[in-house]
């Protein structure tokens, strides 16, 4: 009964540990941005504080106390600088700013801030262990139970953190609640109070599985390869899966949960093997063997799982399927099987280990805390050379080397070979040999792309562009059929050539260039494919600074030329690689213009969407300084958009929303804005990109005044009182189910174009310019983006025939806007294509 008990304290503290350590990286991903090194930083300094923690009260005694007040004291204290962290973090990152630091020693203070409290929760395992096995049970069933119902209650905590607090809550209030889980387990183990059964260290009781069968460098050793590979393997795993799922938070908690809940059943289940088997060391090899089969599984699933889950996209329409099915899916295909088996190294190792009874904990502290240190080796050389030297693929097949080494060694150093054994070694031997054909011959292995790419039957794919890097896995393909290409990092298309695409990043460009009456200084936050730098330096600008986060996507910029005007060979622009929000905050610098392209919140880019954010870009601009942001209208609610909506208005209280065909874009003056028709049209027809501003139906001054959708007094009727979006709340990165709807855009759409009026239009214009002429023009362009606009709406909710009476009706009202009929041609040609096809099935 006492160890159930002890076994139960142990799930609640793995659940305030992922907790914060979800918490943690959100936090930091902030402070730090969101770029490759700085997540693996805080993620090393976790583990180091947590690896140190548990091989220190593992191993040696604290002052005179005994092992149940020492538990009480670590995880009060660990409660205690739990909830101080994140104002230590933040005080911290505030004498970083003010005092310039290096970032090296930027990274050292964090990591130091970190190390104390996860080093105090790094006690909870070994002393649980200790007092479970001085209750009467053998070492290696007590540490499966407390070990395996600690990554019980880590799955639970990343659930809760990931669905309930962080949406709900916030990160503060998220992190108290880590706190007070911890204060849970201290309370608990004063309550219990665990007594001993009679088994004193002088008694000659020892565990049948106790006999040291394997030496102790050889425990480490094969307990250090487990970590390095473990945490190796995530990686890459965490990489595959983020390029065939959306990256969105939900996405990352699953897999995350599911990678815990394989640990967690292995390690309950060790106990009862560990009770059956008389020499269970046999199985040591057989076990490193299946996860080097399973390494190389990892490879065959590159293929495998995009074109199930392809098959499965009509299954997965309906919105809540959409998030759950395939991270869960492809998680439990992945990621289980070989967990489950991870998690039965330890425990088994721990129950080959001979300590004598006095020194109980010793070999939990050894081994697990080898194994958790060695796999900090494992993440970071997975990360910063595994994959962008290797692949995921290359990667994938020394985990499975290394595990099938592993193996081959414990059977070569067995005296007596039996025949299961020689067919071990066989299987050993074959696993390193494929392993390194591939490595020789990488032109064999499987390229993971995102589903979409080849899988489209309206497409013909071709790979233009792959490349690994550490920040993401970058794939350009074209459509043979319509030339169009589309640029992705891991899933998220950051960009392509469609039509709404290269209009809305044009309008990121010219829109608050053509707002500021002489700007000089420009920064871009985001490169893309180059389109939106290229076209500010169609402008007398004298430096255009720019912020890419993967900077490797500048390589494929020459693919966009006929797009970009080729842009890197313009001495005004300069390429800074880095997380763009904070270059800004450790920039000194004051712009006329900055320009942000970022991608939808919940793909990752939750940080460039909060109040915060939008106060350090408003710092930085000058006096008369515009600011631009796209805004995206699918896959939020109304009552999210509303939410980030009213954050950018409350920073830039002179705020318009403008539609880029479907796209939004968001400006922000210092002072209210006020155009002179005579003037943007003189900028447009002089700029020498002038073609591609005609092709998107933005060369006239009367275009730009037809798309703006609301003005200030709008933006503030439409968004009413709700809540912003804060770092320590950021409410777009958890959305709704419902906002993977398909009917999200037209939903947004309707609730914002019903804001629309041409008086708002005019309120923006010099009043000397309103006469009748300028006024019949201004009202038909307008007129014909409205209708426009309902038409879109209307085929977005697939009633196609509406549609296309709105846009017959556009484009008589307006009928020398050339989107109008090209949107009106299509649809034309859409629909009598279908009209045949359902003629022909009929006949």
């Amino acid at each position: 009964m006492q160890l159930i008990i002890l076994s139960s304290l142990a799930a609640i503290g793995g659940l305030a540990g992922l907790i914060f350590e979800l918490v943690l990286f959100k936090a930091l991903s902030v402070q730090l941005g969101t770029t490759h090194t700085a997540l693996a930083i805080v993620l090393a300094a976790y583990m180091a504080g947590f690896g140190l923690g548990t091989a220190f009260f593992g191993r040696f005694r604290v002052f005179s106390w005994n092992d149940r007040t020492v538990l009480i004291i670590s995880q009060v204290l660990a409660g205690v600088l739990v909830a101080f962290c994140l104002g230590i973090l933040h005080i911290l990152d505030k004498l970083i700013v003010t005092f310039k630091l290096s970032v090296t020693v930027e990274y050292l203070l964090i990591f130091l801030a970190i190390i104390p409290p996860v080093f105090c929760m790094g006690a909870l395992v070994p002393l649980l262990y200790k007092l479970g096995y001085r209750t009467g049970a053998a070492r290696g069933p007590v540490f499966s139970w407390i070990f395996g119902m600690n990554s019980a209650g880590s799955v639970v905590g990343v659930l809760l953190a990931t669905f309930i607090l962080v949406p709900g809550l916030g990160l503060t209030v998220t992190n108290y609640g880590a706190t007070l889980f911890l204060f849970c387990v201290a309370l608990g183990i004063w309550a219990v109070r665990p007594t001993e059964q009679g088994l004193g260290p002088d008694s000659g009781a020892r565990d049948e599985l106790s006999e040291r069968e394997i030496s102790w460098i050889g425990l480490a050793s094969m307990a250090g390869i487990a970590g390095f590979c473990g945490l190796a393997l995530e990686i890459v795993w965490v990489r595959i899966l983020g390029t065939f799922l959306p990256n969105r938070t939900y996405s990352f908690g699953l897999v995350l949960a599911i990678y815990l809940l394989g640990y967690a059943l292995g390690s309950l289940t060790a106990g009862p093997l560990l009770k059956k088997r008389r020499r269970p060391i046999s199985s040591l090899p057989l076990l490193f063997l299946v996860l080097g089969l399973m390494s190389l599984g990892t490879v065959s699933l590159i293929t495998f799982i995009p074109d199930v889950m392809y098959l499965l996209r009509d299954y997965l329409a309906s919105s809540w399927r959409q998030i759950i099915v395939p991270p869960v899916f492809m998680s439990f295909l992945m990621v289980f099987p070989a967990t489950f088996f991870m998690g039965l190294v330890l425990p088994f190792l721990v129950a080959f280990s001979s300590v004598e009874r006095q020194n109980v904990g010793y070999e939990v502290g050894y081994l697990y805390g080898t194994n958790i240190l060695c796999s900090i080796a494992g993440s970071l050389l997975a990360g910063f050379v595994g994959l962008p030297v290797l692949g995921v693929a290359r990667t994938a097949l020394i985990v499975g080397i290394l595990y099938a080494g592993v193996a081959l060694t414990i059977l070569l150093r067995q005296k007596n070979t039996t025949l299961s054994g020689r067919i071990l070694l066989f299987v050993s031997g074959g696993i390193l040999c494929i392993s390194c054909l591939g490595l020789i011959k990488p032109g064999f292995l499987p390229k993971p792309t995102p589903v979409s790419v080849g899988r489209e039957e309206s497409r013909d794919d071709k790979l233009l562009f792959f490349k690994e890097t550490a920040a993401g896995t970058i794939t350009v393909v074209e459509d043979a059929r319509t030339n169009i290409r589309w640029s992705y990092i891991n899933n998220s298309a950051v960009c392509g050539t469609t039509y709404d695409a290269l209009k809305a990043v044009r309008m990121l460009a010219h829109l608050p260039l053509l707002a500021h009456a002489h700007p000089e200084q420009v920064l871009i936050i985001g490169f893309g494919l180059g389109v939106t730098a290229g076209n500010v330096l169609t402008y007398p600008v004298s430096r255009v600074d720019c912020v890419e986060l993967c900077p490797e996507l500048v390589e494929a910029a020459p693919l966009y030329q006929p797009f970009n005007g080729e842009v890197l060979t313009d001495p005004r622009l300069t390429v800074h690689a880095g997380d763009g929000r904070r270059w800004l905050k450790r920039s000194d610098r004051k712009f006329d213009v900055i320009t942000c392209d970022p991608t939808h919140p919940v793909l990752g880019s939750g940080n460039l969407y909060t109040r915060e954010y939008f106060q350090l870009v408003r710092d930085h601009l000058t006096e008369q300084g515009t600011f631009v942001q796209y805004y995206p209208f699918r896959y939020l609610t109304t009552d999210e958009l509303k939410s980030a909506l009213a954050t950018f208005l409350d920073v830039f209280p002179h705020a318009y929303l403008w539609l880029g065909y479907s796209h939004g874009v968001m400006l922000g003056c210092a002072q209210p804005l006020k155009i002179n028709p005579t003037v943007w049209q003189q900028a447009l027809s002089d700029n020498p990109r002038r073609f591609d501003l005609l092709r998107s139906s933005l060369s006239r001054t009367f275009d730009w005044l037809a798309l703006l959708l609301m003005g200030p007094a709008e933006l503030k009727e439409f968004c009413g009182q709700v809540r912003p979006v804060l770092d320590t709340k950021p409410i777009l990165e958890y959305p709704r189910f419902s906002s993977v709807h398909p009917y999200t855009w037209a939903d947004n759409m309707s609730e914002v174009s019903a804001r629309r009026s041409v008086e708002s239009v005019q309120q923006l214009i010099i009043s000397e310019q309103l006469d009748d002429d300028f006024m019949a023009t201004l009202d038909r362009f307008y007129q014909g983006q409205t209708l426009l606009i309902q038409g879109n709406i209307e085929r977005a909710r697939g009633r196609v025939e509406a549609a296309l009476e709105l846009f017959l009706e556009a484009r008589t009202t307006n009928w020398d806007d050339t989107e109008i009929r090209s949107v009106h041609e299509f649809l034309q040609e859409q629909l009598g294509q279908e009209r045949k096809r359902r003629y022909l099935g009929q006949q």
